[in-house]
């Protein structure tokens, strides 16, 4: 599906090494909901230096109640991306997790006449039953 893959987490000795080019699908998976206050606004602003085409954010908009994750709403997240990229599409998820909810978040880079498509890719969609199915994009 894609030439080639490279990952990028500071965080991550062995993939501590920034990226030195843009590539046309970022993902940020699980990352945005746990990364310190602080940090809140670095990640998209890093996510968006690495994006030509589009990015995938992930977050979880409603952890369990014991979860030291902040239960923010996808509007919040929506938000924190919008500040750093135009937000393409936003979906809200149930993964099939009691009590959890996720929000998914596709952004382009910031003032993009376009939306990037990604030709003969192949999309893996899981139900909340965990059947996946794949289907072309």
């Amino acid at each position: 599906m894609f030439t080639y893959t490279i990952g990028h987490d500071p965080a991550v000795t062995t993939f501590r090494a920034r990226p030195s080019r843009t590539y046309d699908l970022v993902t940020c998976l699980d990352v945005i909901d746990i990364v310190e206050p602080k940090y809140l606004d670095a990640v998209p602003l890093d996510v968006a230096t690495f994006t030509a085409g589009l990015a995938v954010f992930d977050c979880l908009t409603r952890p369990r109640p014991d979860s030291p994750l902040r239960p923010y709403a996808q509007f919040y997240w929506t938000h924190r991306i919008q500040q750093h990229m135009d937000v393409v599409k936003t979906q809200v998820e149930f993964p099939g997790m009691e009590g959890f909810e996720r929000a998914v978040i596709v952004a382009a880079r910031a003032g993009s006449r376009s939306v990037p498509s990604l030709p003969n890719a192949n999309v893996v969609c899981r139900n909340q039953s965990g059947t996946e199915t794949t289907r072309r994009a």
